[in-house]
């Protein structure tokens, strides 16, 4: 059904009654057939299109703030309007009443003139503006009553100006200044402030002087401050900086200089926004200044400078604040760093004995030492458990019940460099033992420190980790080796927080956690990271992916500054050596391998091409052939995948576990235990599991979905042949 839309009508200086004729629909098929016709006429109306009225051009504002908003909640009493709860109180004085063919009144007013111009159609938003705001200006600068046909389905829509003849021309002249593209004097991207504007031949839009215009940032009309205006431009970029919040700024020039801005959003030309400066030349100058010291800081050189501006000197905040944390732990205890012993036949080794034995063993070792500090001498590599432990038998106990061989690469270089005291960055692959490289220095750490264990009020050593499993999984490797009673705690998002706390309250050396949920107890203040003297950062890449930097940032602003640091990483991205360099003093580079990310080498790959129809009847034929020794890992990429696999298993009374995101912690970690104890010897998973996963029987490892990214691809590779 159509429409009819009426505009406020204004009945006269001496009523000043305002009637907002809101939207009816007609259900008269005569009617809703019958075209809407713009002509221009003058004295009167074309019964078949909308009605015009002429309008006051006093301020209409206090009795009716949203006359174009047809839900206005202006106070009308019902009477014999069409619209809706409209009513037609009083003509205008000088008018006639008379009713159409449909018994609709209308009213003529003498002397007006009604003229119809046509615009683009998709110039018309800019006339009617957010909520009818722009017409409304329009009408009040005017003093015009402005119509814009709503059924235009052309390139050009009409517009219905109605209204004596200087005003109908002063509202032609503003909507033609609307519709038409300015050409400014600036060139596109120039970055000057204060450049002026000129009017092309299209822009006939007249300079404005406070007497007829003027206006806040929305658009609304508003008194005159005097004056004249003038126009600078500033880029696009900038028009939010200038606003402020809630036009805070722009209220705060205006006040301050006592000018009126506008800007002029309409007119950009997608590289810079006209700003209208309206009142006395001294005022506007302030506001210039003022708006280019606030865009432009470094305006003052050869420009506008406010004299009171004032220089940071970013040095002398710098050494404050340093100074300020040395006066912080300047009570501190200190603590030992250096437990290392060297065997006399490992300190014997010859520069090329030492040389040779990094080639072997793949080992790339650099001194971070920062430029002008004293040289240091990096620890040669061992070659066996007794070279970094012979002073610590327990340790060595220890490691005879997990029945390893040898020392794996980076466990022969970062042990001694780790004993010795020395920060160190461990970047090897992934499956290649780097949670002992620091787990088993971190025990001994933890020991000899001078102060009782009763008096320290915290754990020493803190390991973050990216995720709750990996986090899980450190915290199993720790519990296999029981040395002088040292307790640990690992707290992840989704665990039990009240056990939890229960148990950090109570008192442990080690805390394992992923950084959220720590940075939730340190601000509820149960955990306290102040005797942190060893800080571990476990899978440092991944966190950066993750976004953890912010929270390991504010964990790390309360753990001393002379505490012992090990990163360990798979790659060396430039976000981790940013964060090296940060929280890091004078680290030891041990690099096994490349520095680019590549699959374990002890693994033996495969590739099975078969079609996507195929992938789950391989995959059941191989697990058929399976052996009793045998323990699968089944990677997929979606989680739901990895329920319909699990559960058609299942249904076939195969013993299969399933661990993904959406899944509960506690089953998820009941997962991983059934499948390390064997009761399930397979398991799918989503890459959730493709890191820190510790199960060393497992034998193979499927990707019954390709990962999207090679990196991913390493990380499911590395989950078989691990060496903890």
């Amino acid at each position: 059904m159509e429409e009819d839309w009426d505009l406020e009508i204004s009945l006269g200086d001496q009523f000043q009654k305002q009637v907002n004729i809101q939207p009816t629909v007609n259900s008269n098929p005569e009617y809703r057939d019958t075209p809407q016709s713009y002509r221009p006429t003058r004295g009167g109306f074309n019964s078949d299109r909308p009605r015009t009225y002429n309008r006051s051009t006093q301020d209409r504002s206090r009795h009716q703030p949203n006359g174009w908003d047809n839900n206005s909640s202006s106070s009308l009493r019902p009477g014999r309007g069409r619209g809706r709860g409209s009513a037609l109180e009083r003509p205008h004085q000088g008018s006639r009443q008379r009713s159409d063919r449909f018994g609709n009144e209308t009213e003529e007013t003498d002397g007006s003139e009604n003229v119809v111009i046509t615009v683009p159609s998709q110039m018309v938003g800019r006339i009617i503006g957010r909520q009818g705001s722009k017409i409304r200006e329009l009408q009040e600068t005017s003093g015009a009553t402005i119509q814009v046909e709503r059924n235009s389905s052309g390139e050009d829509t009409e517009v219905t100006i109605s209204g004596d003849p200087s005003a109908v021309q002063t509202a032609k002249q503003l909507i033609d200044d609307l519709t038409k593209p300015r050409e400014y004097s600036s060139s596109r991207g120039d970055n000057s402030y204060g450049s002026s504007y000129r009017n092309s031949s299209r822009d006939q839009r007249p300079n404005r002087t406070t007497d007829n215009w003027g206006g806040d940032t929305q658009g609304n009309a508003e008194g005159s401050t005097g004056g004249s205006t003038e126009q600078m431009s500033i880029t696009n970029d900038h028009v939010n900086k200038l606003s402020g919040r809630n036009m805070f700024r722009i209220k705060e020039i205006e006040s301050g200089c006592g000018v009126k801005l506008k800007i002029w959003h309409e007119y950009s030309d997608g590289y810079n926004t006209t700003v209208d400066i309206t009142g006395s030349t001294e005022s506007i100058a302030k506001a210039k200044e003022m708006i280019n010291n606030l865009l432009n800081p470094s305006f003052g050189r050869g420009g506008f400078m406010d004299s009171d501006r004032t220089n940071i000197d970013w040095d002398a905040l710098n050494k404050a604040a340093k100074e300020r944390e040395l006066a912080r732990w300047a009570d501190a205890v200190p603590i030992i760093k250096d437990f290392y012993h060297e065997n006399p036949q490992i300190a014997a080794m010859t520069p090329e004995e030492i040389e040779d034995a990094r080639e072997k063993l793949g080992v790339i070792v650099k001194d971070q030492i920062e430029e002008g500090s004293s040289t240091r001498k990096i620890p040669n590599p061992i070659q066996t458990f007794e070279d970094a432990f012979q002073d610590y038998p327990d340790i060595l106990r220890e490691m005879k019940k997990q029945k390893f061989e040898k020392p794996s690469p980076i466990q022969c270089q970062g042990w001694p460099v780790a004993l010795k005291g020395y920060d160190l960055i461990g970047i090897a692959q992934t499956g290649s033992g780097k949670t002992l490289a620091f787990l088993l220095p971190g025990l001994i750490h933890i020991d000899l420190q001078p102060t009782p264990r009763a008096q320290r009020g915290g754990p020493n050593v803190l390991v973050l980790s990216p995720t709750r499993e990996l986090a899980l999984q450190i915290e199993s490797e720790v519990r296999k080796y029981s040395y002088k009673g040292i307790k640990c705690v690992c707290v992840y998002g989704g665990g039990d927080r009240r056990k939890q706390i229960d148990v950090v309250t109570k008192g442990v050396e080690i805390i394992i956690a992923t950084p959220g949920r720590l940075n939730d107890l340190i601000q509820n203040q149960f955990v306290n990271v102040e005797s942190v003297t060893m800080l571990v950062l476990d899978e440092a890449d991944r966190m950066l992916d993750m976004g953890f930097e912010p929270q390991i940032l504010k964990i790390l602003l309360d753990v001393r500054p002379d505490r012992q640091t090990i990163m360990t990483s798979a790659t060396w991205p430039p976000g981790v050596r940013r964060l090296s360099q940060k929280y890091m003093k004078d680290p030891i580079f041990v690099n096994v391998g490349s520095l680019d990310l590549s699959a374990c080498h002890s693994v033996t790959q495969l590739v099975d091409f078969v079609e996507e129809e195929e992938k789950k009847d391989r995959l059941m034929d191989f697990i058929e052939n399976m052996s009793e020794t045998d323990k699968v890992l089944v990677f997929v990429g979606r989680k739901v995948t990895a329920e319909n696999l699990s559960c058609d298993m299942f249904m076939a009374d195969i013993n299969v576990q399933c661990i993904h995101g959406n899944r509960e912690q506690y089953d998820r970690e009941q997962a991983l235990d059934d499948f390390r104890t064997g009761y399930a010897r397979i398991l799918i998973a989503t890459d959730v599991a493709s890191r820190g996963l510790d199960i060393v029987d497992i034998t193979h490892v499927l990707n019954y979905d390709c990962p999207n990214h090679i990196e991913e691809y390493v990380h499911r590779v590395g989950r078989t042949g691990r060496a903890g």
